[in-house]
């Protein structure tokens, strides 16, 4: 039967065994609850090692039987052989957590299940050799007798603690760490070792016999963790949510020692300085990433790379005299690029309207606008381009000014020729880069010293839907990031100059004017049914008549359009998915061309032109733009068309314009015809009435029209006589000479 002893050391084997348990179980209680971190979760597990450890060992001292104390001496080996491989994963973790991989916790959980199991699995004096010595005072106490594989065991166990501990040590020195960490988990398990350390020196007890008070003396380290825990709040929840959020903010965060030393970093300063991580910060001087000028006090701006980046500098007072500062740092580059542009568009703005108040002529204002743009914004020339009256549109004419910098080979006039008819044309900006034949060589030994090495860039001098001409930069690849809103700024007041001198010139004209109206958007009921459509090719649009509504029956409006077979077939079968068309037919098809007529309740752009006295000429429709040809009588108000369109249409823009005809030797009289004979003739002329073989029938062209076939025909034989009459009376004929 075991016998057993009381001794005064108990007391110290129960506190510290009292206050492990309790630490530990805070530890799993703060990981379970709060926060599951890796090194949280290793302290409760050394905590509850510690804690088994001094337990057992308690009641191994209070067993006076040598049997039941070697029983609990083995115990003891289920608390303290997993402490050395514990306190290597908690280390690394603040160190190099990068190391602690799956085959290092393999090594580490293999030495404690080895140790475990010689304890219990081999026969006294193969691990565990054990003698009874005297304690004194009628007490006795368990000894472990040395040998070799004790030895090991305790070669491993002494030399982890002292190595770990010097890392730990040495991490605090290099300030990666802080000093209160180094403390808890560096020179804490010094204790212990120290303890053991005499006690197999025979230093202490004397003599060398008594109570092994080693897991007493981890009881101290334990008060020492426990304290500092409270202090620092190593495991406060609003600390580790702080860093957490740090990690995680967008803008970049530094903590430096005063000697300049990075102390602390997240995800986002290491982006922005370049570097793969925020490891790589840490340690380091801070002037290898940032100038000196960082470390003086005071907010600041600086340049990193391609960014912009605002710095915020805050003092920061430490523990027991040290201090340093934190640096938060925040990219602003789109701010300061926003910003710029906004300074920019305010000085274009400013420029304009100056040049507005303080010029008079189109010439004048145009050579001002060049200068600005080639002294101020740094272009290498400006031309600024007027449209043309008459002629072929691809063809603009000569420029109203020129200004060049820098450019050793300037572009040729026929490459700014097109640039610029191209933008009138389409009333839409274009960028081109000329090809080598488009560039004007100044010598022969200039030749490739000059290398063209920039891009055309033509805006069209719009103003309230109305495209007037052309302004032509020339940006080199240096200048690519200019801000193309000062460019419109200009080409807008150059079109408001224009129009304002076009209107004075139209008072006494008194040629009759042809308009290209573009429509872009699907305001206008035929691009909304191409997209929905999904057609990709042009359609004619040979008809539009406004019909009016009876009684409470909506105004509406029938388009007679013309297109391939397939297409026409689109568009019948999507035409009734649009709640504003009514009606939908095909009329003629042909191999190449078919003809179909919707009905619709909406407004025509005929009918806007016939209100100023004008009609159309020519209409066709793509799924990105309708586009009307139109001739309006002498004098009519241009912009007052335009706005009639626009209040139906937003997106109307004028893209081109005509102040005379162009001369026609072969012209057709048909002056006399009859509003109705003209329609019909051009109706029945486009459905292929006339071609042979015919391709629509009077049946046809009368449908089209929405009349009997009788008048249809009527109609065509009339317009017929009319034409040919006045064509061959008004014809100077000469008689010829008979071969014969």
């Amino acid at each position: 039967m075991a016998s057993w002893q009381f001794p005064a050391v108990l007391w110290l084997f129960a506190v510290a065994s009292v206050s492990s348990f309790g630490i530990g179980l805070y530890a799993i209680w703060y990981s379970l609850l709060r926060e599951r971190r890796r090194r949280v979760v290793m302290f409760g597990a050394i905590t509850i090692a510690m804690a088994v450890w001094i337990a057992t060992a308690a009641i191994k001292i209070a067993s006076a039987d040598l049997t039941v104390k070697t029983l609990w001496y083995r115990l003891e080996f289920l608390g303290h052989a997993w402490l050395p491989s514990l306190f290597v994963v908690l280390v690394l973790d603040y160190v190099a957590p990068e190391r602690i991989t799956r085959r290092l916790w393999a090594v580490l959980l293999a030495v404690p299940v080895a140790t475990v199991a010689l304890a219990f699995g081999t026969p006294q004096g193969v691990f565990i050799d054990t003698i009874l010595v005297d304690a004194g005072n009628d007490y006795v106490a368990l000894e472990q007798q040395l040998n070799l594989l004790f030895g090991i065991h305790t070669l491993w166990s002494v030399g982890v603690t002292v190595v770990m501990t010097a890392t730990m040590v040495w991490a605090v020195v290099r300030r990666q760490v802080p000093r209160f960490i180094g403390i808890i988990f560096g020179i804490a398990p010094l204790i212990p070792v120290a303890v053991f350390t005499l006690r197999a020196l025979d230093v202490y007890p004397p003599g060398g016999s008594g109570f092994d008070i080693t897991p007493a003396a981890v009881g101290a380290t334990i008060l020492i963790d426990s304290a500092i825990v409270y202090r620092h709040r190593v495991f406060d929840r609003v600390h580790t949510g702080r860093s957490q959020a740090l990690e995680i903010h967008n803008a970049g965060y530094l903590l430096v020692h005063d000697s300049g030393h990075i102390v602390d970093a997240n995800a986002a300063a290491a982006d922005l300085v370049g570097v793969p991580d925020r490891e790589a910060l840490i340690a380091n001087d801070l002037t290898e990433y940032f100038p000196a000028t960082l470390r003086s006090e005071g907010d600041q701006r600086l340049t990193l790379g391609d960014r912009t980046v605002f710095v915020e500098r805050s003092t920061i007072r430490g523990i027991g005299g040290t201090s340093g500062y934190a640096l938060l740092l925040t990219d602003i580059t789109e701010l300061v690029r926003v910003h710029n542009e906004l300074r920019v568009e305010r000085d274009s703005k400013e420029a304009v309207r100056k040049l507005l108040l303080e010029t008079t002529s189109i010439a004048n204002i145009a050579a001002a606008v060049c200068k600005q743009l080639i002294d101020l914004y740094g272009y290498s020339g400006a031309w600024v381009y007027a449209e043309p009256a008459s002629g072929p549109t691809d063809r603009i004419g000569e420029p109203i000014t020129t200004q060049t910098g820098n450019v050793q080979q300037p572009p040729a006039a026929v490459a700014l020729d097109m640039a610029a008819a191209e933008a009138t044309r389409t009333g839409a900006p274009v960028e081109r880069i000329p090809e080598e034949r488009e560039t004007d060589t100044l010598d022969e030994a200039s030749v490739g010293e000059g290398s063209w090495d920039g891009t055309l860039i033509a805006v069209p001098l719009a103003y309230d839907g109305i495209v007037s001409g052309a302004l032509v930069v020339h940006e080199t690849r240096a200048q690519a990031s200019r801000q193309r809103e000062v460019l419109d700024e200009f080409a807008s007041a150059l079109g408001l100059k224009q129009q304002v001198q076009s209107r004075r010139e139209m008072l006494v004209a008194d040629e009759v004017r042809e308009l290209s109206i573009s429509i872009t958007d699907d305001s206008h009921l035929l691009l909304r049914l191409l997209q929905l459509a999904d057609v990709s090719v042009s359609v004619d649009v040979i008809r539009s008549q406004q019909c009016r509504g009876t009684g409470n029956e909506r105004e509406e409006a029938t388009y007679l359009l013309q297109t391939e077979p397939s297409v026409a077939e689109q568009l019948v079968g999507t035409a009734p998915e649009l709640d504003d068309i009514s009606a939908v037919e095909r009329l003629t098809e042909s191999g190449t061309t078919a003809t179909i007529r919707l009905r619709a309740a909406t407004r025509t752009v005929g009918k806007i032109f016939k209100s100023h006295g004008g009609f159309i000429t020519g209409f066709s429709v793509t799924p990105t733009e309708a586009l009307l040809l139109a001739e309006l009588p002498t004098k009519a108000p241009t912009s007052a068309v335009i706005a009639d369109l626009r209040s139906l249409w937003p997106s109307t823009v004028l893209r081109a314009k005509r102040t005379e005809q162009a001369p026609n030797d072969h012209s057709v009289p048909v002056e006399g015809l009859t509003p109705k004979q003209l329609e019909t003739l051009k109706v029945a002329t486009k459905l292929g009435f006339f071609e042979r073989p015919q391709q629509a029938t009077g049946e046809d062209v009368a449908s089209a029209m929405g009349v009997s076939r009788t008048a249809c025909l009527g109609h065509l034989r009339a317009a017929e006589q009319q034409v040919f009459s006045d064509l061959f009376a008004s014809s100077d004929w000469q008689s010829v000479p008979d071969e014969d």
